[in-house]
């Protein structure tokens, strides 16, 4: 399989399995290190493993489908960087509408990026009249 820069291929079920087994033995020695303590309150060790083990099909779900379930939510975390940079810098934008407009040029060219065009040739191809659009998704 070819894999872009940057983009996460399938794993392979003998990785996947190796790495499942290893995610479920972890569990399994952290509860038996941080015992049920008597009451309701538990420690917040014991209370975040017992999260992973009874949530772990939700938290592996990027396992199951790498393409569909990004592995981290950095990228929406880099998406905003530039807008809280913006505030930073000016503290607000001037109007409403400013805000508005530069918005959509940032989402435009943050859409283009991810899919391997150039901020420059974005904003070419749109002062050109040649407006780039995301490819739309088919579905079976």
């Amino acid at each position: 399989m070819r894999v872009r820069s940057g983009e996460i291929g399938e794993i392979t079920p003998q990785a996947l399995l190796l790495h499942l087994e290893a995610f479920h033995q972890g569990i399994t020695v952290g509860l038996s290190e941080h015992p049920r303590a008597p009451g309701r309150k538990q420690s917040p060790a014991r209370n975040l493993l017992e999260r992973l083990r009874d949530q772990a099909h939700s938290i592996l779900r990027f396992a199951d489908t790498p393409r569909h379930v990004p592995f981290t939510n950095n990228c929406g975390e880099r998406a905003l960087r530039p807008v809280k940079t913006q505030l930073k810098i000016s503290g607000c934008h001037q109007s409403e509408h400013g805000a508005t407009a530069w918005l959509a040029v940032r989402s435009y060219l943050d859409s283009a990026r991810k899919h391997g065009l150039s901020a420059f040739e974005a904003i070419h191809r749109a002062l050109t009249g040649n407006l780039w659009m995301p490819p739309i998704a088919q579905t079976d």
